[in-house]
């Protein structure tokens, strides 16, 4: 009798899988994503857990998810892809070699915005080395003031990054001022999703005074109030 092609290939699987795998993935209830996942050889990405979170912008997620993991086109990879490039340097300050450690902890743009976001922070984020920064994103994020220092994080890397395309594209970069603004201006419209919710005095008080900073608009203090 003639099955059709799902059929046998669900039967020819049964020599593939023994039950042991199957018994193992399968918990109180059995589920064929859970069961994939344990077959695939791979190991977690330890900062996955800090990237994504309820606060997170999906736009600035997907650039802070590969800048951690060293997979942005930066010009240092392209050249060990053998596209012919006639300089490797920075495309911003065109100094020394691009690579994702230059362009966004040592190019003197993004030490300058990264000077402009700790003060409006009051204090230094996070490491200004970019081992010590992953290596730091890999940590337990479980506060409120953790997942807004990680969309800081996610909106520098992301408006860098736009910079960066910008110079390369158009040959024109934007200003400090310009890139710091926008930044403080996206996070600021995330911070206003959670003012309401329910968190220490402490954390609505950084909260607080990270919109405060931003704008001087009163109807946004009348919002907060």
């Amino acid at each position: 009798m003639d099955t059709s092609w799902y059929w046998r290939k669900l039967c020819s699987l049964r020599t593939t899988f023994n039950k042991d795998d199957v018994v193992a993935a399968g918990g109180e209830k059995f589920k064929t994503s859970r069961f994939y996942c344990s077959l695939l050889n791979q190991t977690l990405f330890p900062a996955a857990g800090a990237i994504c979170h309820g606060l997170s912008m999906p736009k600035h997620t997907f650039q802070l998810w590969q800048a951690t993991q060293d997979k942005l086109l930066t010009r240092d990879h392209l050249s060990k892809l053998n596209i012919p490039m006639s300089n490797l340097n920075c495309v911003v300050c065109d100094i020394d070699l691009e690579s994702h450690s230059h362009l966004f902890f040592k190019c003197r743009l993004s030490l300058l915005v990264l000077y402009r976001i700790f003060q409006w922070l009051g204090m230094v984020g996070w490491s200004e080395d970019y081992d010590s920064w992953r290596v730091w994103l890999g940590y337990p994020k479980p506060t409120v003031v953790d997942r807004i220092l990680v969309l800081m994080i996610a909106a520098v890397i992301y408006h860098l990054w736009w910079n960066r395309n910008t110079c390369l594209v158009s040959s024109f970069s934007n200003s400090v001022n310009c890139i710091v603004n926008k930044i403080k201006s996206e996070v600021k419209y995330r911070l206003l999703l959670i003012k309401d919710r329910k968190c220490s005095r402490k954390k609505k008080d950084l909260i607080h005074r990270l919109i405060c900073n931003l704008v001087k608009w009163r109807w946004l203090l009348l919002l907060w109030k």
